[in-house]
């Protein structure tokens, strides 16, 4: 009686631990092992491979609890007929199956997959062991599956971070403006400069050859503090020059310089040009302004870094607004 008992504990213990060591690793993100990577926690590194492997990982975990399974059912029935009737086995099997569905498959699995991140990372050790284990019959498995069923199941995309955003903001983990901002750069790439820049026909410039002095009266009657200068007229945009040089000129006495010795190169992007790309050049080129063309030639407007950043965090006010 002692030993039949010892037995179908065994099966019960070592079949949970297979169903939880599944569960586990099947609950896993790829985002958590990743976080638990960069915090340097104990058995991620080896985690992370189990869940790079996962097909084979979980077929070495099912092998084992099938093998537990099987073989534990068939050494407990032959044990409850050597030690009673055949008459009893019904009975004994019946128990012995709700055993196994209760203690080795609902607790074992509802218990890992709430605590899935310690248990993964603690059974991925002996998952590659099992998986090197049983390579022999993985491995041709493995290319029969990828044969038969070609599909393949993308992470990462961002429809699947904005569903875990909004789920963030739900259960309180993310705030509404932090929500809001990351929503906001997948934007972007939506957003072209023609769609955020000022038109042409609303651009303040001034004429390249216009003297300091002539240039300052109207300077301090604007609110913008960068402008453009052009040549023969607006499509032929020779630089940019900024407010404060301007007046510092003016108050040095150099009111006869004209503007092109103040003209700083101007920074010239396609009217497609998505915002994300603006960000890098503005960055890159260290402007804050860009002359947006149509077709490499005609000049169809201006868009700032302001303009870019108002895409992010709303509209921007500053004291001349």
């Amino acid at each position: 009686m002692l030993e039949l008992t010892l037995l179908v504990l065994f099966v019960i213990i070592f079949s949970g631990l297979f169903s939880g060591t599944e569960a586990a690793i099947l609950s896993i993100t790829p985002s958590e092992v990743e976080m638990m990577v960069q915090k340097k926690k104990t058995f991620a590194g080896v985690l992370q491979y189990v869940t790079s492997h996962l097909n084979r990982s979980v077929t070495a975990v099912l092998i084992l609890n099938n093998i537990v399974n099987i073989a534990g059912s068939i050494l407990v029935g032959h044990k409850t007929v050597q030690l009673f009737s055949s008459a009893v086995l019904g009975v004994m099997t019946t128990a012995f199956t709700f055993g196994i569905i209760i203690f080795s498959e609902i607790i074992p699995k509802s218990v890992a997959t709430r605590y899935a991140r310690v248990i993964s990372r603690f059974a991925s050790p002996f998952v590659v062991i099992a998986t090197g284990s049983f390579m022999i019959v993985i491995w041709p498995l493995e290319k029969i599956i990828h044969k038969v069923f070609k599909g393949e199941r993308t992470i990462g995309t961002e429809a699947q971070i904005r569903s875990l955003v909004r789920i963030g903001r739900r259960s309180g983990h993310i705030e509404q403006d932090e929500g809001q901002l990351i929503h906001r750069v997948f934007n972007l790439n939506d957003v072209a400069a023609k769609d955020i820049m000022t038109p042409s026909k609303e651009i303040v410039s001034l004429p390249v050859k216009m003297s300091i002095g002539e240039a300052a009266k109207k300077i301090i009657a604007d609110p913008h503090s960068r402008f453009p200068v052009y040549g023969k007229n607006l499509d032929d945009i020779k630089g940019i020059i900024l407010e404060t040089e301007v007046l510092a000129g003016s108050t040095k006495g150099e009111k006869d310089t004209t503007m092109e010795y103040y003209a700083r190169p101007p920074l010239f992007v396609d009217e497609k040009t998505s915002a994300d790309d603006l960000l890098i050049k503005f960055r890159d080129e260290h402007a804050h302004m860009a002359i947006v063309l149509r077709k490499g030639k005609k000049v169809v407007g201006l868009v700032t870094l302001e303009d870019v950043l108002e895409e992010l965090v709303g509209e921007i006010e500053d004291e001349r607004d």
